[in-house]
Formats: C-alpha cells, sequence, structure tokens
C-alpha cells in the first residue's frame, strides 16, 4: 500500500466518522480488527462497531488537525465536540492492509467523560 492509499482510507474512515456513519466505518474495516482505547483492547468487528456507535452517538462536530498516511499506517488528529465534553483532542493511528483497517489505537483523556459520567444521577 502506498501513502496515498493509506491516506485515501483514513480521508474517508474521518468523513464517515464527522457524518456518524458508522456502516461505512465499518466496510473500511477488516473482520479481525484490533483496538487499543483508554476503554480497554476490543477483538473483532462487532466490539468496534460497538465502540463506534458509542462514539457516534456523542460527537456533535469533529474539527480535522492533521490527517496523514504513509505505507500502510496512518494518524488521525482532530479536535471533538460531543454532548458531554467539548474540546477534547483525540488521535487515530491505525494500520491498513489491503485497502482495509486492521487495527485502531485510539488516544484522548479520558478524565473529562469519567468526570461527566460521575455527574450523572444514578437512577
Amino acid at each position: 500500500m502506498n501513502s496515498n492509499e493509506a491516506l485515501e482510507v483514513a480521508q474517508k474512515y474521518f468523513d464517515a466518522l464527522s457524518s456518524k456513519n458508522v456502516e461505512t466505518i465499518v466496510s473500511l474495516c477488516a473482520d479481525s480488527i484490533t483496538t487499543k482505547s483508554p476503554l480497554g483492547d476490543l477483538e473483532g468487528i462487532e466490539s468496534f462497531r460497538g465502540f463506534t456507535e458509542g462514539f457516534a452517538k456523542m460527537i456533535m462536530k469533529l474539527t480535522p488537525i492533521s490527517i496523514l498516511g504513509w505505507e500502510g499506517k496512518a494518524t488521525i488528529v482532530y479536535i471533538a465536540d460531543t454532548l458531554p465534553v467539548q474540546n477534547a483532542y483525540v488521535v487515530e493511528y491505525l494500520t491498513i492492509v489491503n485497502g482495509k483497517i486492521t487495527s485502531n489505537t485510539t488516544i484522548y483523556d479520558s478524565a473529562p467523560f469519567a468526570e461527566y459520567a460521575a455527574r450523572q444521577s444514578k437512577h
């Protein structure tokens, strides 16, 4: 995979995430995708779908800072404005094989999200 292909997949992924298009996001991923995030490690497309659906429901707006692609790797840096937290900086590091995302490492400060969850009333 050349740099342009990795960048192209990363751009499609970000565009789909920005528009909350979970089906397109999932179509860009391998069935065996692995995910690492502050929420833990996930294996497989169904776990990734759940992770992505949960995030998509919270998105108000994503603002890209940088999208880079090279030799089967891509990095996406963006600011996420979500229902619980505004101005959250997020980095996603993708591994891409044969045009499909095979791993996603998502890095963000989970503290504001945890603080929000702690403030919610318990029913």
